[in-house]
């Protein structure tokens, strides 16, 4: 049931689990729907997210991360899958012509962005700047996706996110009880609802 998953996610956060097994049971209610089952609902999904806030920037996966240069597996963190989340797109009209289309709703791209302005590096801030510019499809909505009731503008989330970032590693970490020598960037420990809130509005 919905209310069983989500408060499964809020002690997992909470406790700043990192297993390999919690970790995963996270981010699959996130990105990853086994053949024949539904995909989570948005509430959680977006507790998911809010999960991996409180968990912080931690490596999820030796191998899992985008190659490099030279073709080696680098490693998956939280702040990778994220941006992976946010950037996943495919081919517009029936895969035809270069219109590219964001597969996720804009309540879990806006609260993914969210998630990064707490856990988020320079690479964030690239690939965040980058789709700016590009006016990527992060600001375009699926027209093969049900149709959402008032959908975010991920514009001004996306900004906020940005400033929040740069404000943070000008400043120094931002470290938690559940910051982790593992991360490749900063973890947060308890991001309160009122500071979500503040990252996800304009201003």
């Amino acid at each position: 049931k919905e209310e069983v998953r989500v408060k499964a996610l809020r002690i997992l956060g909470g406790m700043g689990a990192r297993s390999g097994r919690v970790l995963q049971y996270i981010v699959d209610h996130i990105d990853k729907v086994e053949k024949g089952k539904k995909e989570p609902s948005l509430t959680v999904q977006i507790h998911a997210c809010k999960a991996l806030a409180e968990i912080g920037n931690i490596v999820l996966s030796r191998q899992g991360g985008e190659t490099d240069e030279a073709g080696n597996a680098e490693e998956e963190t939280v702040e990778t899958f994220l941006l992976h989340v946010l950037k996943e797109e495919r081919d517009g009209i029936f895969g035809v012509g270069r219109t590219r289309w964001a597969t996720k709703p804009s309540k879990l791209r806006a609260e993914v962005l969210v998630t990064l302005s707490y856990v988020g590096t320079e690479r964030t801030v690239e690939a965040v700047k980058s789709l700016i510019t590009a006016k990527s499809s992060l600001f375009n909505l699926d027209i093969f996706a049900k149709p959402e009731e008032n959908p975010v503008d991920l514009q001004p989330v996306a900004q906020k996110c940005l400033r929040r970032i740069e404000a943070r590693l000008s400043g120094g970490s931002v470290t938690g009880s559940n910051a982790t020598e593992k991360g490749s960037g900063d973890a947060v420990g308890d991001p309160s609802e009122a500071d979500r809130e503040e990252a996800a509005t304009d201003s």
